[in-house]
């Protein structure tokens, strides 16, 4: 269940990211759920992923291309 909501976050972050063009940063994560987000959006062809952070508080960022 979580995975799933971390997907949707992801991909709703993804199209926020590219219709507004501008930097979305998620909540923070542990290294399995940013892996998540990575993966999800490996394929998107308009956007780039990058962890930011240290420890508990690293994040997903991503970035319109």
């Amino acid at each position: 269940e979580r995975e799933r909501l971390i997907v949707e976050l992801a991909k709703a972050a993804a199209k926020k990211a590219t219709t507004g063009k501008e930097i979305i940063k998620l909540p923070a994560m542990n290294a399995y759920e940013r892996r998540l987000v990575h993966v999800e959006l490996a394929v998107h062809p308009e956007v780039r992923t990058e962890s930011e952070g240290e420890g508990k508080e690293r994040c997903v960022v991503i970035k319109p291309i």
